[in-house]
């Protein structure tokens, strides 16, 4: 299962996996953050994924379906302090422009 939680700050946070076997857990999670969220336009939603131990395609895809969603209401997102498995996978698959990172 994959946490999610948000700080003090509104920042959220994705502990553990995000692999194809997590991903139910994970996208509804998400899901539910944004559709309870106000968005605003500009509005920087930063996802801290320091503590998040593996990660394959379908996590990358979970990440880029966030993006996405954040867009079309005129945000965007940077995620912040990526583990190692996260920082591998983005410059695998040179998705730097796509998932910014801030550490």
């Amino acid at each position: 299962m994959t946490p999610l939680s948000r700080d003090p700050e509104g920042r959220l946070a994705l502990a553990g996996n995000l692999t194809i076997y997590e991903m139910g857990h994970a996208s509804a999670a998400l899901r539910e953050a944004v559709l309870t969220a106000r968005i605003e336009v500009a509005d920087p939603w930063r996802l801290d994924l320091s503590a998040v131990e593996e990660i394959d395609t379908a996590g990358v895809q979970l990440l880029l379906s966030l993006r996405k969603q954040l867009q079309r209401h005129g945000a965007h997102l940077t995620l912040l302090n990526p583990s190692a498995a996260v920082r591998q996978i983005i410059d695998l698959l040179r998705l730097h422009l796509a998932l910014p990172t801030e550490a």
